[in-house]
């Protein structure tokens, strides 16, 4: 796997840690669900990972006994099948998605898709003069505005900026949240991507998938 390729997986696997803090905090909308971004450690997978996928962490809660697992299993693969409700990815790994499962379509996009007002998932590296130079930025879709707000740190000295699009000249916009902004410029092989609320129409043979998954049910999945 390449260097963009794991910046991609951990970026996605924010969104959808993200994602199923969401489908656990309210109930899902049916037949949609949605792809990055912020929050638990590393995911089991049931293949090598293709796409972006896990988030910067929301502690486990704790209790007088001690620390407690996070129940959630993230699993990244490609589509075998999916019928009667049961979808099987590469490698025999197979889970239970409901009409709650949120479902987000991941589909590669332009700089110059970017606009005002997007709210984006961003990773960077932090330059000398304070400013970030983005590898990935993922443009999520309305229904997923406040994702994840803030900025925190990721693995190999990235930041993950879930914010607001303010202004955009060029390759280089800013964002904001609350309590603090960033300048951020795409580096020459950034890739953008946008998140598109999805159905189980896109749980398709060969496409690639980024589950998080609670008692063998789908809490949501991220296609490409």
């Amino acid at each position: 796997m390449t260097l963009n390729q794991s910046l991609k997986t951990v970026a996605l696997s924010i969104i959808i840690a993200g994602l199923a803090g969401c489908s656990q905090a309210a109930p899902a909308q049916p037949t949609t669900a949605a792809a990055t971004s912020a929050v638990t450690p590393a995911p089991a997978t049931a293949a090598a990972p293709t796409a972006a996928a896990t988030s910067a962490a929301a502690a486990a809660p704790t209790s007088a006994a001690g620390p407690r697992a996070n129940p959630i299993e993230r699993i990244n693969g490609t589509i075998q099948s999916f019928s009667n409700g049961t979808l099987t990815l590469s490698g025999g790994k197979s889970f239970t998605v409901s009409d709650k499962t949120r479902i987000i379509r991941i589909e590669a996009a332009k700089a110059s898709d970017l606009k005002s007002g997007d709210y984006v998932a961003v990773t960077a590296k932090r330059q000398p003069d304070n400013t970030l130079l983005a590898s990935i930025v993922n443009v999520f879709p309305d229904s997923m505005k406040g994702v994840g707000v803030g900025q925190r740190p990721m693995t190999g000295g990235n930041l993950m900026t879930n914010a607001t699009i303010d202004q955009i000249n060029g390759s280089s916009f800013t964002v904001t949240f609350p309590g603090g902004g960033a300048h951020v410029t795409l580096a020459p092989d950034a890739q953008v991507n946008k998140l598109i609320d999805g159905s189980q129409a896109d749980l398709k043979e060969g496409a690639t998938a980024s589950a998080a998954v609670l008692k063998g049910i789908a809490q949501s999945i991220s296609v490409h």
